[in-house]
């Protein structure tokens, strides 16, 4: 492979720690690691690069002289495509056991994972939680590559409307994009907000925990990278949340794309005197029990 790329023409790459390297253009950021015999450990993978301080994902081709650092798990940046990546494989694995219809929605940050809820008439059990961490493990063992996919937006908002993603149709109806990059991976799709790893076999490290009515995505921080953070309690801060939840439910703005929606028609101002005055009421709330 080495005596091919150096019949090929030549592009200067700098790669942090390693200096300069001549390579053919064309090349992807994971054959450039590979090429350049970048060290990893198993633990703690690369699953990015800053491309001339851009980040990209692996899959991405070099074309010019650049500079390139890696990033692995122990990065907030590493951790943020791992995790981005993880919610893919999740909702994957949830429409595998729970039906094609069924729909899983990111909430919040909790107890150092993602919480996701799930609203439906069947709720949630602990043991579907095992079934859905065992179908994610599975996945894992087979190895199989996030497809990335380039739509015009009505394609796009089409897709996701027949999918029952209105989260994500939402967001990017009220965008200012003309065109949407969207990842599949089997019968899941999902709108892209950043790179992905390649594929799922880099995603070993995770773990569900039941907390109904939903679930936590747990994997581990750039502090402790090698390690699935502790289980502890955060019941106050998820009953905060969850009246939040309910709140943006009744005003219709549970997601970022409705609230975007509110700004656009000028109903931005109703929003904010309706959530002022609940906020007030609930400080009389909180004056009433300091009173008792």
């Amino acid at each position: 492979m080495a005596k091919n790329y150096e019949k090929r023409k030549k592009i200067k790459v700098f790669i942090d720690g390693y200096g300069h390297i001549n390579v053919p253009p064309n090349i992807t950021l994971l054959q450039l690691k590979n090429y350049a015999g970048v060290k990893e450990e198993k633990e703690i993978p690369i699953v990015a690069a800053l491309y001339n301080n851009r980040i990209m994902g692996l899959d991405y081709v070099i074309r010019r002289n650049c500079r390139i650092r890696y990033i692995n798990t122990g990065t907030d940046d590493g951790r943020e495509v791992y995790g981005r990546s993880l919610s893919i494989l999740l909702h994957a694995a949830f429409r595998e056991i729970m039906g094609k219809k069924a729909v899983l929605k990111i909430e919040h940050s909790l107890e150092k994972g993602f919480f996701y809820s799930y609203h439906n008439r069947k709720r949630l059990t602990r043991e579907d939680v095992e079934k859905i961490e065992l179908k994610m493990k599975e996945l894992v063992q087979k190895d199989l590559p996030f497809e990335k996919y380039e739509y015009e937006i009505e394609d796009a908002l089409e897709l996701f409307e027949k999918n029952h993603l209105m989260d994500r149709y939402y967001l990017l109806k009220y965008s200012d994009r003309t065109r949407a990059i969207v990842y599949r991976l089997m019968s899941c799709i999902d709108l892209a907000q950043g790179p992905l790893v390649p594929s799922t076999g880099y995603l070993k490290n995770f773990k569900l925990d039941y907390y109904p009515p939903g679930l936590i995505l747990k994997f581990p921080t750039p502090d402790n990278p090698k390690v699935i953070p502790e289980k502890f309690e955060q019941k106050k801060l998820f009953s905060i949340y969850s009246e939040q939840r309910e709140w943006s439910k009744i005003l219709d703005v549970d997601c970022a794309g409705k609230l975007n929606r509110s700004i656009i028609k000028g109903k931005i101002d109703n929003l904010i005197w309706v959530l002022e005055g609940l906020h007030e009421k609930k400080i009389a709330q909180i004056a009433d029990e300091i009173r008792k």
